[in-house]
């Protein structure tokens, strides 16, 4: 068995305040926490790539835009 510690930080009413739990847990366990940890942090890693992406497609459009409107005031 391992010995696994969480340490937890809430608001109260008067403030944070933190909070320890020590459970005993298989190793197992812990090796399943390790994975869902390392899957989450993927997942943040792809959200914010996908985040980046949307962000430059945004840009592009506006660059396109600035652009295009460069381009109509030269015709005129």
């Amino acid at each position: 068995m391992t010995e696994l510690t969480v340490q937890t930080t809430y608001p109260l009413s008067s403030g944070l305040r933190e909070r320890s739990l020590s459970r005993s847990r298989s190793l197992e366990g812990v090796l399943d926490l390790s994975r869902v940890r390392l899957r989450l942090r993927y997942l943040e890693r792809e959200r914010d790539l996908d985040l980046s992406r949307d962000r430059l497609r945004s840009l592009e459009c506006e660059r396109s835009l600035v652009l295009l409107r460069e381009r109509d005031r030269e015709r005129v």
